[in-house]
């Protein structure tokens, strides 16, 4: 379905920013003339938050969520305390 609204947007040649962890999407419209890949610069593995051209290869998301204390462990236990 997001593909959809990428290519329907594109056609429509209507600005668009469009963020996501979903590689498989990014791949599908590499190459589109309409489509611009950015992603965070890296250093030595750690984000400069500077935003760069380039289609990232791996999600860092989840370790940066861990690296801010939000773990698979702390949601779970959350939940369970709300149940």
């Amino acid at each position: 379905m997001t593909i959809r609204f990428i290519k329907g947007f594109s056609l429509l040649g209507a600005p668009t920013f469009l963020t996501t962890h979903l590689h498989q999407v990014a791949a599908l419209v590499e190459g589109w003339k309409s489509v611009q890949h950015m992603q965070t610069e890296l250093d030595g593995g750690d984000p400069t938050y500077k935003i760069v051209g380039g289609r990232a290869e791996r999600s860092y998301g989840v370790s940066l969520a861990e690296s801010l204390g939000l773990t698979e462990e702390g949601i779970l236990e959350l939940v369970q305390k709300k149940r």
